[in-house]
């Protein structure tokens, strides 16, 4: 399976705190610095933070899955082994991700 990257706002991405109407927080790149995302209140502070945290890990995670399925490709049905689970969970999600193309 080739993966194709899905364009997403570039940039180095950051977690900014700034309590307003909106959310505790919000995350932002130079290439978007209005903001890419904001978390909304309601959850409380903590896990507002912790799933802010998870986005703003989001890019690194894409290309790290990327990576991943290329590595895999190298090995598909090498000595007669089928794929292992966490290999095929891998393309499930970059299928689930780049489905909007």
């Amino acid at each position: 399976m080739e993966t194709e990257t899905i364009k997403h706002t570039g940039g180095d991405w950051e977690l900014v705190e700034a309590s307003n109407t909106l959310g505790d927080f919000f995350i932002r790149s130079s290439e978007a610095p209005g903001g890419i995302a904001v978390l909304v209140r309601g959850l409380g502070k903590e896990e507002e933070e912790a799933n802010a945290r998870l986005l703003l890990a989001a890019p690194e995670m894409l290309d790290s899955l990327h990576d991943l399925v290329e590595w895999a490709n190298g090995f598909d049905g090498a000595a007669g082994k089928s794929e292992p689970p966490w290999i095929q969970k891998a393309r499930e999600i970059l299928k689930k991700i780049e489905a909007g193309k």
